[in-house]
């Protein structure tokens, strides 16, 4: 039986090529760059347009109270060597009680092609269900999101059906 273990801290997974780490203040121009992309824009929540503020707030706040919420796992993707943003990826909706969480991810226009998602995503998927404890992870892809219907398939994921309305 799994037991939910929520660390006091952000931790750093690595694979040594890619990194998963907390947000930090310095991360606010990748992050602010990568919301003007339309195809960012079309998949994600982010407001548009995008503002400078939108990026601080997110880097910020949102990602402290994500953390201690203890609902969502808020990273930054970056490259394990130069720590580039490459993009975001985390946990959100995450229930100790039943141990399921979504996950999520963004890759940023300038990192893309190149398996940064399928890289990012097995190491929060194996921290997820190992340290944290979850038993299910989930996935909700729009339908027409044919990358990330292929990377979700790349994950071995179950397609279990569409969701109505």
């Amino acid at each position: 039986m799994n037991s939910f273990a929520w660390p006091s801290r952000v931790p750093v997974l690595t694979d040594g090529v890619i990194k998963l780490r907390g947000w930090t203040a310095g991360d606010e121009d990748a992050v602010l760059a990568a919301c003007q992309d339309a195809e960012t824009q079309r998949w994600m929540d982010v407001p548009v347009p995008y503002l400078r503020e939108h990026a601080v707030d997110f880097v910020g706040r949102q990602s402290r109270e994500q953390w201690s919420s203890r609902r969502a796992a808020p990273f930054a993707i970056t490259a394990a060597e130069s720590d580039e943003v490459l993009g975001a990826c985390g946990l959100v909706g995450v229930s100790p009680t039943h141990l399921v969480g979504e996950v999520i991810c963004a890759v940023a226009p300038w990192a893309r092609g190149r398996g940064v998602a399928t890289q990012a995503l097995r190491l929060l998927c194996r921290w997820a269900l190992s340290d944290l404890g979850l038993a299910r992870l989930e996935f909700y892809v729009e339908p027409a999101n044919a990358a990330s219907r292929a990377l979700t398939g790349s994950l071995g994921c179950e397609f279990e059906g569409i969701l109505r309305a």
